[in-house]
Protein backbone atom coordinates (compact mmCIF):
# COMPACT_ATOMS: atom_id res chain seq x y z
CA UNK A 1 0.00 0.00 0.00
CA UNK A 2 1.32 3.47 -0.74
CA UNK A 3 1.77 5.53 2.32
CA UNK A 4 1.86 8.74 -0.53
CA UNK A 5 0.32 10.32 -3.97
CA UNK A 6 2.27 11.05 -6.74
CA UNK A 7 0.30 12.63 -9.17
CA UNK A 8 2.59 14.73 -11.59
CA UNK A 9 0.70 14.44 -15.03
CA UNK A 10 -2.43 14.72 -13.86
CA UNK A 11 -1.50 18.48 -12.18
CA UNK A 12 0.46 18.78 -15.96
CA UNK A 13 -1.83 18.09 -17.80
CA UNK A 14 -4.52 19.53 -16.06
CA UNK A 15 -2.97 23.40 -15.61
CA UNK A 16 -1.08 23.78 -18.44
CA UNK A 17 -2.65 21.12 -21.25
CA UNK A 18 0.97 19.23 -20.98
CA UNK A 19 0.60 15.37 -21.69
CA UNK A 20 4.13 14.01 -22.83
CA UNK A 21 7.78 14.01 -21.06
CA UNK A 22 9.13 15.98 -24.04
CA UNK A 23 6.51 18.90 -23.95
CA UNK A 24 7.04 18.87 -20.00
CA UNK A 25 11.46 19.43 -20.48
CA UNK A 26 10.66 21.90 -22.93
CA UNK A 27 8.13 23.93 -20.33
CA UNK A 28 10.39 23.48 -17.75
CA UNK A 29 13.46 24.82 -20.20
CA UNK A 30 11.77 27.56 -21.72
CA UNK A 31 10.17 28.90 -18.15
CA UNK A 32 12.93 28.43 -15.55
CA UNK A 33 15.95 27.84 -17.47
CA UNK A 34 16.66 23.87 -16.28
CA UNK A 35 17.39 21.13 -17.88
CA UNK A 36 16.40 17.81 -16.58
CA UNK A 37 16.27 15.00 -19.35
CA UNK A 38 13.21 13.44 -20.81
CA UNK A 39 13.97 9.92 -19.78
CA UNK A 40 13.92 11.66 -16.11
CA UNK A 41 10.71 13.33 -16.55
CA UNK A 42 8.93 10.30 -18.64
CA UNK A 43 9.70 8.01 -15.44
CA UNK A 44 8.26 10.64 -12.76
CA UNK A 45 5.42 10.84 -15.16
CA UNK A 46 4.66 7.53 -15.57
CA UNK A 47 4.47 6.55 -11.68
CA UNK A 48 5.60 6.95 -8.54
CA UNK A 49 9.05 7.19 -7.72
CA UNK A 50 10.87 5.61 -5.03
CA UNK A 51 12.55 8.76 -3.15
CA UNK A 52 12.14 11.52 -4.57
CA UNK A 53 14.43 13.96 -4.25
CA UNK A 54 13.86 17.74 -2.77
CA UNK A 55 15.30 19.46 -6.01
CA UNK A 56 12.55 17.44 -8.23
CA UNK A 57 10.05 18.34 -5.85
CA UNK A 58 10.93 21.88 -5.69
CA UNK A 59 10.87 22.08 -9.62
CA UNK A 60 7.61 20.87 -10.45
CA UNK A 61 6.79 23.85 -7.60
CA UNK A 62 8.11 26.26 -9.75
CA UNK A 63 7.07 24.74 -13.17
CA UNK A 64 3.50 24.52 -12.24
CA UNK A 65 3.15 27.27 -9.84
CA UNK A 66 1.66 25.36 -7.09
CA UNK A 67 2.35 23.21 -3.76
CA UNK A 68 3.88 20.06 -3.64
CA UNK A 69 0.46 19.34 -2.21
CA UNK A 70 -1.06 19.47 -5.35
CA UNK A 71 0.88 16.54 -6.64
CA UNK A 72 2.90 14.94 -4.21
CA UNK A 73 1.04 13.88 -0.62
CA UNK A 74 1.91 11.71 1.89
CA UNK A 75 -0.91 9.49 3.69
CA UNK A 76 -0.79 7.90 7.08
CA UNK A 77 0.83 4.53 7.35
CA UNK A 78 -1.62 2.72 9.60
CA UNK A 79 -0.43 -0.36 9.35
CA UNK A 80 3.14 1.03 10.95
CA UNK A 81 1.39 1.72 13.92
CA UNK A 82 -0.75 -1.44 14.43
CA UNK A 83 2.58 -3.20 13.78
CA UNK A 84 4.64 -1.11 16.64
CA UNK A 85 1.77 -1.70 18.91
CA UNK A 86 1.91 -5.38 18.23
CA UNK A 87 5.92 -5.58 18.53
CA UNK A 88 6.07 -3.31 21.63
CA UNK A 89 3.26 -5.80 23.21
CA UNK A 90 5.82 -8.69 22.73
CA UNK A 91 8.47 -6.81 23.88
CA UNK A 92 10.59 -4.96 21.06
CA UNK A 93 12.35 -2.50 21.62
CA UNK A 94 12.16 0.77 18.84
CA UNK A 95 14.62 0.42 15.79
CA UNK A 96 16.58 3.32 14.26
CA UNK A 97 15.22 5.02 11.40
CA UNK A 98 18.83 4.65 9.66
CA UNK A 99 20.98 2.59 10.58
CA UNK A 100 24.48 4.30 11.81
CA UNK A 101 27.67 3.60 9.64
CA UNK A 102 30.56 1.33 11.06
CA UNK A 103 32.61 3.36 13.12
CA UNK A 104 35.89 3.28 10.86
CA UNK A 105 39.51 1.13 12.05
CA UNK A 106 41.94 3.09 14.11
CA UNK A 107 44.41 0.80 13.10
CA UNK A 108 45.82 -0.70 9.77
CA UNK A 109 45.79 -4.47 10.01
CA UNK A 110 48.25 -6.37 8.32
CA UNK A 111 47.96 -9.33 7.17
CA UNK A 112 50.52 -12.15 7.75
CA UNK A 113 52.13 -13.80 5.44
CA UNK A 114 50.96 -17.29 4.26
CA UNK A 115 52.75 -20.11 4.85
CA UNK A 116 52.56 -23.23 2.18
CA UNK A 117 53.99 -26.46 3.66
CA UNK A 118 55.39 -24.86 6.65
CA UNK A 119 57.43 -22.17 4.89
CA UNK A 120 56.79 -18.79 4.32
CA UNK A 121 55.70 -17.69 0.84
CA UNK A 122 57.06 -13.93 1.01
CA UNK A 123 57.02 -13.63 -3.10
CA UNK A 124 53.53 -14.98 -4.55
CA UNK A 125 54.11 -18.06 -6.30
CA UNK A 126 52.86 -18.29 -10.06
CA UNK A 127 50.25 -20.61 -11.04
CA UNK A 128 51.56 -20.72 -14.53
CA UNK A 129 52.52 -24.69 -13.38
CA UNK A 130 49.18 -25.54 -12.41
CA UNK A 131 47.10 -24.31 -16.21
CA UNK A 132 47.90 -25.26 -19.30
CA UNK A 133 48.86 -23.07 -21.69
CA UNK A 134 46.58 -23.32 -24.63
CA UNK A 135 49.01 -22.11 -27.48
CA UNK A 136 50.92 -25.26 -26.45
CA UNK A 137 47.90 -27.66 -27.81
CA UNK A 138 47.63 -25.15 -30.28
CA UNK A 139 51.70 -25.70 -31.63
CA UNK A 140 50.95 -29.30 -31.12
CA UNK A 141 47.83 -29.41 -33.85
CA UNK A 142 50.04 -27.45 -36.61
CA UNK A 143 52.98 -29.99 -36.14
CA UNK A 144 51.11 -33.13 -36.27
CA UNK A 145 49.08 -31.63 -39.98
CA UNK A 146 52.43 -31.03 -41.45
Amino acid sequence: MNTYVWKVKEIAAKSHRITTAVQLKAFIEENLGVIVTVQTLRALMRGSPVAPRVEMIQLFCDAFNCRSEAFYVFTPNAARAQQWEKDRSEGKKASPLYQPKASPLDEIVKVPDETIQGESAGKPKSLRATFTDPRTLYKDRLISKE
